[in-house]
């Protein structure tokens, strides 16, 4: 089989999810492309009716910041998809991973995947010529360049937006500390997207895995609104301590309020991803401001802003609500 002979017969791993294991492998060009080979396994989470969803979602869509096919195999003992390879891996595997043993990501660097992330996302929303829901937005999901390019991944559960604007779903579908409450009444929307997306600006101010990371079951999400809760608590409480200090204050507080507003448990006070995109891209003006004047993290601007906001709890949870406020709303959401 042609596959094997890519893959060396299956030799290298590099990834798993809920499709297959993935592994490196190299076409028999004349530059020997590299390309990553997922291969369903027999106890995938994911059948074929996924398989030909990806297959066809990422033949209608093209964009710098979207992982692209390179094409697939379709046999009674074997599905895969071959992609693009992306060396650097995943952000997760960057933020906490095998990746992240070495030098940690910067603040730049972090604030410039997630931007690159973003506008992937809000090419799905509203970019291409049909628009669609990710419905599995992840850190695991962003795949990296040599450049560290950002890269969305994944569209195997991807779903087709109708003129609706919502879609009802039988099963709830995601991954754990990213999926929307307001999912647990059976609509998704793309404010859905929005939401996850919102848990990896969580991730990569604070190093910290989405789900639960300790016995009373608190995904990131709780545990950043009740660090910032408590009285006198500073933004400085949540951020990676592995950044050393070495960001703009003026944009890890952008970044997080964006979080707070995209991770709202009304969808309808979330940004869109094309809000989102651009905030995050005053977020890096901010930052290369900062690189560019010499400045440390402790900027005017960002001490002024402090002082305004001297008690962050306070603004923190005026805005939250919890799902079972927002039933009245009702499904017509963007």
């Amino acid at each position: 089989m042609e596959l094997e002979s890519i893959t060396q017969n299956f030799t290298t791993q590099i990834g798993k999810g809920g499709f297959g294991i993935v592994f490196a492998g190299t076409l028999p060009d004349e530059n020997g492309t590299k390309v990553a080979v997922k291969k369903r396994s027999d106890d995938a989470d994911q059948g074929s009716k996924e398989f030909l969803t990806e297959v066809e979602n990422l033949a209608m869509l093209h964009h710098r910041n979207l992982v692209s096919l390179v094409g697939y195999c379709e046999e009674h003992d074997c599905l895969a998809l071959v992609y693009e390879y992306m060396s650097q891996g995943t952000l997760a595997d960057h933020l906490r991973g095998r990746r992240s043993q070495g030098k940690t990501l910067s603040w730049r660097q972090r604030l410039q995947i997630s931007f690159q992330a973003a506008e992937g996302l809000n090419y799905l929303h509203q970019g291409c010529s049909v628009r669609f829901i990710h419905r599995d937005v992840k850190s695991s999901n962003i795949l990296l360049t040599d450049d560290l390019t950002a890269k969305v991944s994944d569209l195997g559960i991807a779903r087709l937006l109708s003129n609706l604007k919502t879609e009802t779903l039988a099963t709830l579908c995601g991954s754990e500390g990213y999926m929307d409450p307001y999912l647990a009444m059976g609509f998704v929307t793309q404010k859905s997207d929005v939401y996850s997306f919102g848990v990896i600006l969580l991730e990569i101010i604070t190093g910290e895995p989405p789900g639960v990371k300790d016995p009373e079951g608190v995904i990131l999400v709780v545990r950043v609104r009740e660090k910032m809760a408590r009285q006198n608590s500073g933004i400085e409480n949540i951020i990676d301590a592995r950044l050393k200090g070495d960001y703009s204050l003026d944009s890890m507080w952008c970044v997080y309020e964006l979080a707070r507003e995209c991770t709202h448990d009304d969808p309808q006070l979330r940004p869109t991803m094309e809000a989102v995109v651009t905030e995050l891209k005053n977020a890096l003006k901010m930052e290369d401001h900062r690189h560019k004047n010499g400045q440390n993290n402790q900027s005017m601007i960002s001490i002024q802003s402090i002082n305004t906001n001297s008690n962050p709890a306070e603004k923190t949870n005026q805005n939250f609500r919890t799902a079972s406020d927002i039933i009245g709303h009702g499904p017509d959401l963007r």
